[in-house]
């Protein structure tokens, strides 16, 4: 497997725009718009199913406690 290659700058501000829900910036480079998009895409999708899945399951089984 190939070594990872450290992110840009603009990459890094963009990972972290993307996990705190901050909008995008169109002064970043192309692959920092790539990048947030993707992560805010699949940070949204998980959010959705962590929500669906914990919350729910815990009101339906009456199990209060986290899982």
């Amino acid at each position: 497997m190939a070594e990872p290659k450290p992110l840009t700058y603009d990459e890094q501000k963009a990972a972290e725009a993307a996990f705190v829900g901050a909008p995008s910036n169109p002064k970043w480079t192309e692959a920092a718009q790539l990048l947030y998009a993707r992560l805010s895409a699949t940070v949204q999708t998980r959010s959705k199913e962590t929500i669906g899945t914990s919350t729910g399951s815990a009101i339906h089984d009456g199990n209060t406690t986290r899982r």
